[in-house]
């Protein structure tokens, strides 16, 4: 099952599951150590609901061209960059993404607001400013008893993103 979320300030404001958007109630969020709950209850229903059945008028966003990606690249700050940067390399946890930005930014204190922070304003420009696709893709995936979130750039603007880092070496 694909359970996306979408966090601020360390708390899940927004969860997706089968593309479905599952608002949080509680304004304040819902905590992190409380996740494992969140997936397991979903996890449950999907066994008993068709959650991917479930009908609901679909947000329309249309792909990115090269031409608008080169442009949104260029307004994105420094850390956003290095985001982007990082997610050529591939696929990778939250832990490690935010080992691999925070040694890109020694000896200035990166944790996982930092990279929190970065995405949102990003994904907030993508939806709001560009209405166009999502460049990251996010998967809470079960590891053992634990849950994590991994991270990866869309397969389909991997590749411009790296040209684009490429011709600026």
């Amino acid at each position: 099952m694909d359970i996306k979320t979408l966090l601020r300030d360390g708390k899940i404001q927004e969860i997706e599951c089968y593309g479905k958007i599952f608002p949080v109630k509680n304004q304040e969020g819902i905590p992190m150590q409380d996740f494992s709950k969140v997936a397991t209850a979903l996890e449950t229903l999907d066994q008993y609901v068709d959650i991917a059945d479930i009908g609901s008028e679909e947000e329309f966003v249309e792909e990115w061209n090269e031409k608008e990606l080169r442009e949104f690249m260029g307004q994105n700050n420094d850390t956003q960059m290095v985001i982007l940067r990082i997610l050529t390399e591939g696929e990778m946890t939250r832990s490690e993404f935010v080992k691999r930005l925070a040694s890109k930014f020694k000896p200035r204190k990166v944790t996982g607001w930092t990279l929190g922070g970065a995405l949102a304003g990003m994904n907030n420009r993508i939806r709001n400013a560009w209405e166009r696709e999502d460049l990251i893709k996010t998967e809470w995936k079960r590891a053992n008893d634990d849950w994590e979130c991994y991270y990866w750039l869309d397969p389909k603007y991997k590749d411009m993103i790296k040209k684009y880092f490429a011709e600026r070496s």
